[in-house]
């Protein structure tokens, strides 16, 4: 028996932020903000989960599962009762990262380790490929993001001059269009929720970084600047020069706040028009600073955490500050500063916070809700098994990226099954 609350790999919330979920050594956990116990999803010695996305519509928990040998995507649940639905996905077997759902609940995006971006419709299990990027980095840089409306994927992209560019990728054409020009290096695509904006930040000093094992590229600081796609030409530019003038008086008030609301129920659709779309990317009012993420909130509103310091960069994980952008008055303030790692649910009402090695706040409640795996002491059987196993498909895959096929097909087999416990062992074991 282990406790895991020191070995949380990833941390998300649910969509309206009344449960935190997390990821500790290969298993599957959800903590109430207030009320309730913790649940363990999965509870599945030797076996490996990973990556856990909650359903935007709440019933359903998406995560990827070793249980058949290779890596698979699971559905369960997400109150935990019954079986999970399995999905086998790429063949021949990958690691596969970021499942992000799309708004509807129908679909997953997710990359891989092959430099791929993918996305899977859970109605017909047949996955689809997106794109393939060009060099391999540590970061993974692809982050497929949906549009309100479901029918497009905005990711990043490494260019051949090793810059990233954003690109979007229509479910209706099957086609992928760059949007920015690739002479910075853009990174962080958001949409806006009303559709009609696509947020990004870019640099024009990260050429000296770029070369990621580089020693050069140490210290070297990288600042951003943020941005915004006019997605169709038919709407007009969110930062247009303002003016202040009287008003007559507007006798149909109640009408228009009447259609306003009417205009507020109907449902999303993104219109898209490339042709001239570098002319309708426009620079945001906000400081450039070295932002390392980019989050969209309610319509009109960003948030974007910021690396205190550069010296950091190279250590477990330097503390950020969270900057809160308005497009209606145009204002940028901090709400936050000293954090690890932040995240939205995905209504907008709760930010996650990352304050400490293990510590997950609700930041409206101030509710440390990652301890609880700590204070009610969970533990989890663990299998030396699923450790071998899992070293032997990191050989198999990894090794075999870099060309090197006798690593990956054969001496990883030798491997796994010269470290894996002998019986004879086992009662020392």
């Amino acid at each position: 028996m282990e406790k895991v609350g020191s070995k949380i790999m990833a941390a998300r919330i649910s969509p309206t932020g009344a449960r935190a979920l997390f990821e500790a050594r290969g298993e599957i956990f959800t903590v109430p903000a207030e009320k309730g116990d913790v649940r363990d999803l999965t509870n599945t010695p030797g076996v490996a989960e990973r990556d856990p996305s909650w359903s935007p519509d709440g019933k359903l928990i998406a995560y990827f599962s070793d249980e058949s040998g290779e890596y698979q995507l699971h559905l369960r649940a997400q109150n935990g009762l019954g079986p999970a639905t399995k999905i086998p996905l790429e063949d021949p077997p990958a690691f596969f990262y970021e499942p992000a759902w799309s708004p509807d609940s129908k679909k997953i995006a997710y990359t891989d380790n092959r430099l791929n971006v993918w996305y899977i419709d859970l109605e017909k299990r047949q996955p689809v490929l997106i794109d393939t990027d060009i060099y391999q980095t540590p970061f993974r840089d692809l982050s497929p993001q949906w549009s309100p409306d479901d029918k497009w994927i905005a990711y990043n992209k490494i260019l051949k001059n090793h810059l990233r560019a954003v690109f979007v990728y229509s479910l209706d054409s099957g086609k992928t269009t760059q949007i920015t020009d690739g002479l910075s290096d853009a990174d962080y695509a958001q949409w806006d929720k009303n559709g009609k904006y696509l947020y990004f930040t870019a640099s024009t000093n990260r050429n000296l970084s770029t070369s990621w094992l580089d020693m050069s590229s140490i210290d070297r600081k990288v600042t951003r600047s943020a941005y915004v796609v006019v997605l169709h030409k038919e709407d007009p530019s969110p930062v247009a020069p303002e003016s202040d003038d009287e008003k007559p008086p507007d006798a149909t008030k109640k009408d228009d706040k009447d259609k306003d609301k009417e205009k507020d129920k109907e449902p999303v659709t993104v219109r898209i028009d490339f042709d001239n779309i570098d002319q309708r990317i426009l620079a945001l009012p906000i400081a450039e600073r070295d932002y390392v993420g980019l989050f969209a909130g309610k319509t009109g509103v960003l948030y974007l955490t910021e690396a205190n310091d550069v010296s950091d960069a190279f250590r477990d994980q330097p503390a950020i500050t969270v900057q809160k952008f308005d497009l209606k008055s145009r204002k940028t303030e901090k709400i936050m500063e000293g954090i690890k790692a932040f995240d939205l649910s995905d209504d907008v009402s709760i930010q996650a916070v990352h304050r400490g090695p293990h510590a997950l706040r609700h930041a409206c409640a101030a509710r440390l809700v990652a301890e609880g795996l700590t204070m009610k002491e969970i533990a989890v059987k663990t299998s030396l098994g699923m450790s071998f196993d899992s070293a032997r498909r990191v050989l198999r895959q990894f090794s075999r990226e870099v060309g090197n096929p006798p690593i990956g097909e054969v001496q990883a087999e030798a491997v796994a099954a010269f470290l894996r416990p002998k019986p004879r062992l086992k009662r020392y074991l």
